[in-house]
């Protein structure tokens, strides 16, 4: 009986070591599907702004299969989203050894460029972009913001205008061309022009709101300003810069009670903020709170010593004594209308792209 079950053993392992393995083929099907599956949790993951998460999982998948240029694009941008440039670039450089036809990862790796601030190597992924896809209005954006980043304003507004003809529905193009026109070639007729025609493409594209709003105080029209920063508010009411300018503008407009809501709303927002104290002080000025605008004053000093209207409303205040004052009529300078107390949209800024 021993010798049998002896054979009986010795049989069982004669066949485990001649028993068939898979084929090759269905071993790489379920690397496949393994690195297919958790590149598609990493795109969630990024998409949940997790980007340590989404780059542990797109490493997990090239385990896999290191042969998915999607997978080390998607890594890329979870990469420069952590703002890792050098890794970032790394893994699109990757992309591009397996797919050397794709333009959007050469737009991708010039942004990496350019916030190192090496424009050549950025100018020179973006011209490759153009030679595979020479219609490509975000390349031709891109080209514009490179010329931006040199202060080559000419060109860039002529870029930003070639991708409008492109793209005569591209909002970012159109904000692009009027941030320039504004900023740096003084030409706010056309700049208000294209903040509209963005806004009427992307009625909540904030910063072309917070850039109309601006050009519609130079023009005294404080009411069109604060109709945009009503649209701000609704778009994000948490918004402590969005209250205190409304408030401002308010103020501005001869109706400083009804912004009152809105400054007390931004200080408590962010309590050291000097600008947002200084609103509230020409509030409570111009409502004849006198004691209030003063310890608001002395708060906003105290977190920014330098700040002149704080100092001149409360010499003005001491030399004034009690008794309601029209504030908003004073002669200020201008900055204290268009500079401390309000917002800019800021450089042209496309949000974080989409994993793929």
């Amino acid at each position: 009986m021993a010798a049998l079950l002896a054979l009986a053993v010795c049989g069982l392992d004669a066949q485990a070591q001649t028993a068939p393995k898979p084929p090759a083929a269905s071993r790489q099907q379920s690397q496949t599907e393994r690195a297919q599956a958790l590149a598609a949790q990493g795109v969630a993951a990024y998409r949940r702004n997790q980007y340590d998460e989404a780059i542990k999982l797109y490493t997990q998948s090239m385990m896999n299969r290191n042969d998915f240029a999607y997978v080390h694009y998607n890594r890329g941008l979870a990469y420069a989203a952590l703002r890792n440039y050098e890794a970032a670039r790394n893994d699109f450089t990757s992309a591009l050894k397996i797919n050397p036809k794709d333009a959007s990862v050469y737009l991708q790796r010039a942004d990496t460029w350019r916030a190192q601030k090496n424009f050549d190597e950025a100018m020179s992924d973006v011209e490759r972009a153009l030679v595979i896809e020479p219609a490509n209005a975000a390349a031709v954006i891109k080209r514009g913001d490179i010329f931006l980043d040199r202060q080559d304003n000419q060109r860039a507004e002529s870029e930003y205008s070639r991708a409008i003809a492109l793209d005569p529905k591209n909002a970012y193009a159109l904000y692009s061309r009027g941030f320039v026109r504004r900023w740096r070639l003084e030409n706010e007729d056309s700049a208000l022009e294209d903040f509209n025609r963005a806004i009427e493409l992307n009625g909540n594209y904030q910063s072309a709101l917070i850039e109309r709003a601006g050009l519609l105080v130079r023009r005294n029209d404080f009411t069109g300003a604060i109709a945009d920063y009503e649209k701000l508010i609704r778009i994000n009411p948490n918004h402590g810069g969005y209250r205190n300018s409304r408030a401002w503008f308010l103020f501005k407009n001869g109706e400083a009670a009804k912004g009152l809501g809105d400054a007390n709303m931004a200080v408590e927002l962010d309590p050291r903020s000097a600008n947002f104290l200084d609103t509230r002080a020409h509030i409570h000025e111009a409502m004849g709170n006198h004691d209030a605008a003063m310890a608001d004053f002395r708060a906003a000093l105290k977190f920014d010593p330098r700040m002149r209207e704080s100092q001149a409303g409360l010499r003005r205040l001491e030399r004034r004594g009690s008794g309601p004052q029209d504030a908003s009529s004073e002669p200020r300078p201008a900055e204290e209308v268009y500079g401390r107390n309000f917002m800019r949209g800021g450089r042209p800024d496309p949000s974080l792209p989409q994993a793929q």
